[in-house]
């Protein structure tokens, strides 16, 4: 664990727990010695797949699986494998999930009222008890599953937080998938980027170039050499032909952003990704790097590799 102004190794529930979990693993190997270890070491799969076997067999054990699997999360409420495991054991064994719904609404409420961005904890309350995250423009766990918000709006109302502009990325991918697939270039190369697993026959045609490509295992996404980047291409997909145009990013909306915050990361970031201009990216580039050098690498990946967009068009 990493404790600010703590040396590694100083952190005493660190030692403890270290302490601790050297005397458990000398213990003789038993279902109460996993038990015990999940509790501490809460991201130990080997020992929840040993306990989850255990459960099959012996489904008397559910009421102190649940407990484990409450004091694994109190432990670490981000624990996959504690999440994984206990929406198991909901789903499994549904007689005994039922005499415990509202005890798992009363936890995953009380969890979230101390993290509301827990999406482990709004998964798991959505897929076992039936209730969707509240309303909340700034929480990622409910905008991901309400496309239906407007993401120009939440990045006005709060530009400095990044989660508008993740929203706003998010949305910009649903509208580019409208047809199931859009296609970029950068540096030579064009890549077909499939909203679901495609195979089948692809033809892509621009001036002066053809491609022509047949996918028999499904695929995500598709690359090529490419000698020039086109204004428009033809594609032609399992018989069925559509035209393709560039993509015209709208910068006004971080343009305006920045000109009433100027150290604005979110603005910055979507200038550096989107906009054409090689000099217009390089300054953007510049200010992200002295407001935020920890990310310099990221920032500049980035800068070195600008993709053209092309969406089917309407």
């Amino acid at each position: 664990m990493i404790v600010h102004n703590v040396k590694e190794g100083e952190y005493i529930e660190d030692q403890e727990c270290t302490d601790q979990l050297k005397k458990i693993l000398k213990q003789e190997d038993s279902v109460e010695k996993h038990m015990e270890l999940v509790q501490i070491s809460t991201d130990d799969y080997m020992s929840w797949n040993i306990l989850k076997q255990h459960l099959i067999a012996h489904r008397t054990q559910f009421n102190a699986q649940l407990s484990v699997c409450e004091n694994a999360l109190r432990s670490n409420p981000k624990s996959y494998q504690a999440w994984h495991h206990r929406k198991f054991m909901m789903q499994k064994f549904d007689e005994e999930a039922q005499m415990h719904l509202r005890k798992e609404d009363v936890l995953t409420a009380y969890l979230l009222s101390f993290d509301p961005r827990n999406f482990h904890c709004w998964n798991y309350r959505m897929q076992v008890i039936g209730k969707k995250a509240a309303r909340d423009l700034f929480n990622y766990s409910y905008l991901h599953h309400n496309m239906d918000e407007d993401p120009v709006a939440i990045v006005y109302t709060d530009p400095l937080n990044l989660v508008g502009w993740e929203y706003l990325y998010v949305h910009r991918e649903t509208r580019r998938m409208k047809n199931g697939m859009y296609i970029r270039i950068a540096e030579g190369q064009m890549e077909v980027v499939f909203e679901k697993p495609f195979a089948g026959e692809l033809v892509i045609e621009s001036m002066d170039e053809r491609f022509l490509c047949r996918l028999d295992t499904p695929s995500m996404c598709l690359k090529r050499k490419i000698n020039n980047v086109p204004s428009t291409l033809t594609v032609t997909i399992n018989g069925v032909m559509m035209k393709f145009v560039q993509e015209e990013d709208d910068l006004e909306l971080p343009k305006t952003i920045l000109r009433l915050e100027s150290e604005c990361i979110g603005a910055l970031q979507y200038i550096l990704e989107c906009s054409k201009d090689v000099e217009e990216r390089k300054k953007a580039m510049e200010e992200l790097v002295r407001i935020d050098p920890i990310r310099r690498a990221y920032y500049n990946s980035l800068n070195l590799k600008h993709f053209n967009v092309y969406v089917a068009a309407q």
